[in-house]
């Protein structure tokens, strides 16, 4: 039985093991950590089902999981005394959250590594330090290219801090995003390595001319819209008509108000699929994430656009006080409803189009930066 001990902060631990849990045993799970401050221990379980059982007694959470390997136990301790965990581990690992480079945690790989050296018990020991893609950690930037350029930088910071060749040759690095990584913790010698190692030059080169470089051309919005009646003229005419914008100070923001509550989220979900679908095989971040930062630019472009648009009029429209005025003065003499439908029809089928390739083409350009360094 490999017994690996686990060394860093209780958030990151927390968040680590969370990965390899299953939903309904992430809840429980925290619960207890919060709580208790316990010493954890996990094994493998045959069956599907995780066991999860507290000793009071002794302060040890014990889980049991199918997604650990067999002949394998992972430790770790939540009290504050994690420094005096000083029973033999085979495996010794160090998390290291973004942005990678704790210099109170490195000091920690480099005084483990060398009590034992001291000790003799090196060649019993691996030592493995994990570079934790925390998806619950949130930051300040959602910078993509923050967090990869740290981890290209990370493994030769580290040595150079420890300062101790005899010490660096002894670690292994890699990179742990979600549980589908667990077994290169404990399977074959590991690498130095960084997210874009997870991307291959061939898988990149595929994506880009299958998926990239037609995404344009196959974004075909102007099909999209007209076979979803999101242009449809009996559908824009419901939010144009008068009882839509009776009472209204600004008659063209109440129709971009109005769209926006009948079809826009529909549209946005639209958006949001041909964008998985394009940038799914080359993905390895948060997609989730990615997602809702792009839902929440094209909103706000959405917004943006229509104030805009509102401030090319020479004055704020309000909607006339009978339906008769407003079908005489907003429709027939100034077509302000019909302007609205060649604005909405521009943005849908224009605007929307250029943001998300602009969106896709800097992803874009980061994997081909760093593609490019891996294999210079």
């Amino acid at each position: 039985m490999k017994k690996a001990f686990i060394w860093c902060d209780n958030a990151s631990k927390t968040n680590f093991i969370s990965t390899i849990l299953k939903e309904p045993d992430r809840i429980s799970f925290r619960d207890y950590v919060v709580k208790y401050k316990p010493k954890l221990s996990i094994v493998h379980s045959e069956s599907h089902f995780e066991n999860i059982r507290f000793d009071e007694h002794n302060n040890e959470l014990q889980i049991q999981s199918n997604d650990i390997p067999v002949g394998v136990a992972l430790f770790a301790d939540f009290s504050d005394n994690e420094e005096s965990a000083d029973q033999a581990y085979d495996i010794d690992i160090f998390l290291l959250s973004w942005p990678y480079k704790s210099s109170d945690k490195i000091h920690q790989i480099r005084n483990i590594c060398r009590k034992n050296l001291n000790e003799n018990k090196i060649k019993n020991i691996s030592y493995k330090v994990i570079f934790f893609y925390d998806l619950y950690h949130k930051t300040s930037s959602t910078d993509l290219e923050n967090i990869d350029v740290s981890l290209q930088n990370a493994a030769n910071l580290i040595c150079q801090e420890i300062a101790d060749p005899v010490v660096e040759k002894l670690l292994e690095f890699s990179v742990y995003q979600n549980k589908k990584n667990f077994m290169d913790l404990f399977v074959g010698k590991g690498k130095i390595l960084t997210a874009f190692d997870i991307i291959s030059f061939q898988t990149y080169y595929k994506w880009k001319n299958e998926n990239f470089d037609e995404f344009k051309n196959d974004y075909d919005l102007e099909m999209i819209v007209c076979e979803d009646d999101f242009l449809d003229a009996q559908n824009l005419n419901q939010i144009t008509c008068f009882s839509s914008v009776q009472g209204s100070k600004n008659v063209i923001q109440t129709y971009a108000d109005n769209y926006y509550r009948k079809f826009f989220e529909k549209f946005l979900n639209i958006v949001k699929e041909l964008y998985i679908h394009c940038i799914e095989p080359i993905c390895f971040w948060n997609l989730d994430a990615d997602l809702k930062i792009l839902q929440n630019q094209i909103i706000k472009l959405y917004t943006n656009e229509f104030a805009d648009y509102c401030k090319q009029f020479p004055s704020i429209i309000a909607c006339p006080y009978s339906e008769r005025e407003y079908q005489e003065v907003i429709k027939n003499q100034y077509k302000y409803d019909i302007k609205f439908y060649g604005k909405i029809s521009d943005f849908l089928k224009n605007i929307i189009v250029d943001f998300v390739f602009d969106y896709l083409n800097r992803k874009e350009k980061i994997l081909k930066n760093l593609i490019d360094l891996k294999y210079k």
